[in-house]
Parts: C-alpha cells; sequence; structure tokens
C-alpha cells in the first residue's frame, strides 16, 4: 500500500481471472503488533500466524495500521474469549488464534480476559498484539452467495501471492546489527523493536 494504492503487479490480472458472480476485493494487508520481534531467554522469538484472506466480505485496501486496530484493539482488547455484558465474543478464527497464542506463551487456558496478557518490561501487553497474523493472499475473491472461509472460485492469485509470501518471511539483511536484549522496546522510524519475553 502506498497511501491509498494498492500497489501490485499482477492485481489487474487476478482481477480479470474472477468468474462472473464473485467479488474481488484487493490490497487487505497483514497485522504485525507492536511487541512482535520478542526476544526469550536471548533467542528471538517470533510468532507467526498465517490465514488465507481477510475475506470476500472485508474492505478493500485495508492498510497494516487499520488491520492491527481490528485485532488488537477490537478482537483483543474490546472483544472476549466469551460473551460478557456489553462484550461482544470474537469470531472462530480469533479463538482458535487465542487458544493457539495461549500455549505459545504459556498462559493459563481459562477463558478469562485478564490471563491473555504478557508481562513485557514490567507492562501488561495483551497476546494480540505480540504476534503477526499474515494472509496468505492480500486480495480476496468470493462467490457473492458464499460466505468468508468459502473457497474462492479464483486461480490466478494463489499463484501469484506466492512471491509476496516468500519476500515477507525473507529473513533480515545480515548488515544490520542485532538488536539488544536489553533494549526497552521503543520504534523509531525503521528501526528495529526490541521487546523481553519472559
Amino acid at each position: 500500500m502506498r497511501g491509498e494504492d494498492f500497489i501490485c503487479s499482477s492485481w489487474r490480472e487476478c482481477k480479470g481471472s474472477v468468474r462472473k458472480g464473485s467479488a474481488f476485493t484487493k490490497g487487505q494487508l497483514s497485522h504485525v503488533g507492536q511487541h512482535f520481534d520478542l526476544f526469550r531467554d536471548e533467542r528471538e522469538f517470533r510468532v507467526v500466524m498465517v490465514g488465507q484472506e481477510v475475506g470476500g466480505r472485508g474492505n478493500a485496501r485495508i492498510t497494516m495500521a487499520e488491520r492491527s486496530k481490528s485485532v488488537h484493539q477490537r478482537s483483543g482488547l474490546i472483544q472476549r474469549f466469551d460473551s460478557e455484558p456489553g462484550r461482544t465474543r470474537r469470531n472462530p478464527h480469533m479463538l482458535g488464534t487465542t487458544l493457539a497464542l495461549g500455549e505459545i506463551f504459556g498462559l493459563p487456558p481459562t477463558g478469562d480476559h485478564d490471563d491473555e496478557f504478557l508481562n513485557i518490561g514490567g507492562h501488561r501487553v495483551h497476546m494480540f498484539d505480540c504476534f503477526a497474523l499474515v494472509n496468505r493472499l492480500l486480495c480476496a475473491a468470493h462467490e457473492l452467495s458464499l460466505k468468508t472461509g468459502k473457497q474462492p472460485r479464483l486461480a490466478t492469485p494463489p499463484k501469484r501471492c506466492s512471491a509476496t509470501m516468500s519476500a515477507t518471511f525473507a529473513p533480515p539483511s545480515r548488515s544490520s546489527n542485532r538488536p539488544s536484549s536489553s533494549s526497552k522496546g521503543s520504534r523509531s522510524g525503521a528501526g528495529v523493536r526490541t521487546s523481553l519475553f519472559r
């Protein structure tokens, strides 16, 4: 994304391959938590979950900031594992994400919202701000009559998006310095953010 423009050399070709009766939603970027770059016992501890796409019912041109607002603030901080008075329940996908992250981070599977927080540098941080939720596809194509999660009637995007997915998981340049484990986790510009996870 560059501003409101979705930059992709293949999206027009992908859109052109959509069968009649299907919707095409372009540019749905991923969520990367502010505490994604964790260290535990002096070793990198980064958690990534991969979904297929945001979905045909989602908006087009979703920036990373907007995606993070949806994942961390809305689903993580506002919604709950179980519905409560004044609080809605997370969707099934995010319920599964909650259980998986709890297991990875060693948190008790109580369903209590207070047990979804990590202690990082003396601060309580919600688990959804400590991982990345990456989409295999940056666009979604669905038959208008189907709900998100059904197999899209589109063959081109999975092939075209493979290069983007490979770039997403490419290791950082070896010329960059490894961040100190004593860093308190400040981010400035394109710098690297380091967090401590006990």
